[in-house]
């Protein structure tokens, strides 16, 4: 079996979690994870083995990192708020 990562330069899946677990996590639409793999190709890495779509949970946690905003209760984004100077 020769499962090969997609954008991954591991080969090694550690722990995997599947469509509909990975978009539990992410907080999306198992759809919307569907869609990334088939038309937009922008989604977190995943691997396909037959027909099973696995997701590791490292890959989901740096594609969440990369893409989700934090923001705080006034709609400011939580990166773009510098420390206050002494």
């Amino acid at each position: 079996m020769d499962n090969k990562w997609r954008g991954s330069k591991s080969s090694n899946p550690g722990p995997t979690v599947k469509t509909k677990e990975a978009a539990e996590y992410l907080k999306l639409s198992p759809a919307t994870l569907r869609n990334y793999r088939l038309t937009q190709d922008k989604g977190p890495v995943y691997v396909k083995s037959g027909r099973r779509v696995l997701y590791r949970i490292v890959d989901l946690e740096a594609y969440a990192k990369k893409h989700f905003v934090l923001m705080c209760s006034t709609g400011v984004p939580l990166n773009s708020l510098e420390p206050e100077s002494s």
